[in-house]
């Protein structure tokens, strides 16, 4: 999949699934060639961008980007 792909999904927290904000970009450590995390573009008042470590995503849906809670989200 690429990250284009991804681009402005709903990124839900669960297990109540509320959207908390949009996919905006892949973070990715070029000195392992892995990626660490997702760049979340919030919704609502909250104007600072958050990101969800890679680790804490399980899996990506069709139209959203599951995770498991709000606490996740790091800004």
């Amino acid at each position: 999949m690429k990250a284009s792909e991804l681009k402005g999904r709903a990124v839900l927290t669960l297990p109540d699934a509320p959207k908390v904000g949009e996919f905006d970009n892949i973070l990715v450590d070029c000195s392992q060639d892995q990626v660490v995390g997702f760049r979340v573009t919030p919704w609502g008042l909250c104007i600072r961008t958050q990101v969800v470590r890679a680790h804490d995503v399980r899996s990506v849906a069709a139209d959203a980007l599951p995770v498991p809670h709000t606490a996740r989200l790091v800004a």
